[in-house]
């Protein structure tokens, strides 16, 4: 092999040498740079999920907080609506109530005197009346005939007789009478006391609808409220969930990365390596080559000859 020859592969081979390695550091920074990208890219996306997630919760849990403030309120109106029928029945029983409530206070009494039997314009007065002239009369006339008008047994006679007259007609007047004001009175018990259960099942009946709204508007809310705890935990769960695949997928990209940029930075380092070995060997065999004799001979052609 010539000097020139052997400088040529020297050169040759360090090039090809520096050319693996370069190649292979290239190599190594795209995938550095493609990891990093690739990393950064799971982590916006991530972030942008949980942002779309809690968007979608908090928009899913607003419509049903509307729709059960909107079921509330349907249900107040129906409620309000039921309550103008029931006022009706509802005032009439707190007018009973106050009636029955004014009896107990003030029960009125049955009083019977002289005016209530002998009032001109009775019938049964003015029959007593016409029985009492009548009797007089033929008691009088009787006496008249036996020539005893105006003695002390005719004066006795007609007193017993009108007497004994006003009591039957005092006693059957005070009958009527009693009769008549219990009939009235029992009467407006009855009627006060059937107003006052009139209002008294109205209430119930009305009590019973706060009783069944309230407890459908209460289970309403509620519902709103479990669906939107839920709704944030499950949201959180899922984040959750999304951010460990998203960790588990980074760091993986991260381990596979760095290990196919280290065998690149090998690569490289062993084509760098192989470079060197090959130079030493073709400088060593461009030093076998040369006839060291002639190379320290005392003319150019001998150092011509030597190389």
């Amino acid at each position: 092999m010539s000097l020139v020859s052997g400088l040529l592969g020297f050169s040759a081979v360090g090039r090809a040498g520096n050319a693996i390695n370069d190649a292979n550091i290239a190599a190594e920074h795209g995938v550095l740079n493609a990891t990093d990208s690739a990393q950064k890219g799971v982590q916006q996306q991530l972030g942008s999920n949980a942002i779309n997630v809690g968007t979608a919760g908090d928009t899913a849990k607003n419509m049903v907080a509307d729709a059960t403030t909107n079921a509330n309120n349907a249900l107040s109106n129906t409620l309000s609506a039921s309550k103008a029928n029931f006022d009706p029945y509802l005032a009439a029983g707190q007018a009973g109530a106050a009636g029955l409530a004014d009896r107990a206070t003030n029960l009125p009494q049955f009083d019977f005197g002289k005016a209530n039997f002998q009032d001109p314009n009775d019938p049964a007065y003015q029959a007593q009346q016409f029985q009492l002239k009548q009797g007089s009369e033929a008691i009088n006339n009787s006496a008249s005939a036996t020539g005893l008008a105006n003695s002390g047994n005719v004066l006795k006679a007609l007193t017993g007789y009108g007497q004994s007259l006003a009591n039957t007609y005092y006693d059957q007047a005070f009958q009527r009478a009693k009769s008549t004001f219990d009939t009235n009175q029992n009467a407006s018990l009855a009627n006060l006391t059937a107003a006052a259960g009139t209002g008294l099942n109205a209430a119930g009946q009305y009590n019973n609808a706060l009783l069944n709204v309230g407890g459908q508007q209460a289970a309403n809310t509620i519902g709103a409220g479990v669906y939107g705890g839920n709704t944030i935990n499950n949201n959180a769960l899922f984040n959750a969930q999304q951010g460990l695949q998203g960790e588990e997928y980074i760091g993986n990209a991260g381990i596979g990365g760095s290990k196919l940029a280290g065998d690149y930075a090998v690569n490289g380092a062993q084509g760098r390596a192989a470079g060197i070995l090959g130079q030493g060997n073709s400088l060593s065999n461009i030093i076998g080559g040369i006839d060291f004799g002639k190379l320290f001979g005392s003319t150019v052609g001998d150092w011509a000859g030597a190389l």
